[in-house]
């Protein structure tokens, strides 16, 4: 992971607080890369159609039905929020780009690494209970419970 912003930022926190070597504060710089990227992905999935929201056969219930947080103790936060008639991703404070991929099925675009294969999970009364993510870090699916 030596090669992904996050744990240079968290590296650099720990000098800072433990150590008190002042550092750089990369998070800004990398919040203002991860809003410009997302906000051309946005634009791109858009016009092509991509976003689970606007895609025929993107969600299976109404896109105001996904919106929320969806929590695991290990991983964090998902928050997923309506932009311009969009479904947008944010873990922690980086927004994510999703793509359909087919019916509640999605690819999470961010500016850190691949893309994240994911898939919402959809209760027999129609309630999203959670967004479980393939993430190559954890060895495989992680699931992120409804709050």
């Amino acid at each position: 992971n030596s090669d992904r912003p996050l744990p240079i930022i968290a590296s650099n926190e720990v000098l800072d607080r433990l150590l008190g070597v002042e550092m750089d504060d990369l998070l800004p710089k990398l919040k203002k890369m991860a809003e410009g990227r997302a906000k051309k992905q946005r634009d791109r999935d858009a016009k092509l159609g991509l976003n689970p929201a606007v895609e025929d056969t993107g969600l299976s219930l109404p896109a105001k039905a996904y919106l929320g947080s969806f929590v695991n103790t290990d991983w964090g936060t998902i928050k997923l929020v309506l932009d311009k008639g969009m479904l947008v991703g944010f873990m922690g404070d980086l927004p994510m780009d999703l793509a359909s991929s087919g019916i509640d099925t999605f690819s999470a675009f961010h500016n850190i690494g691949s893309p994240q294969l994911g898939r919402f999970e959809v209760s027999d009364s129609g309630v999203v209970t959670a967004i479980v993510a393939e993430l190559e870090e954890a060895g495989g699916d992680v699931r992120f419970d409804r709050r």
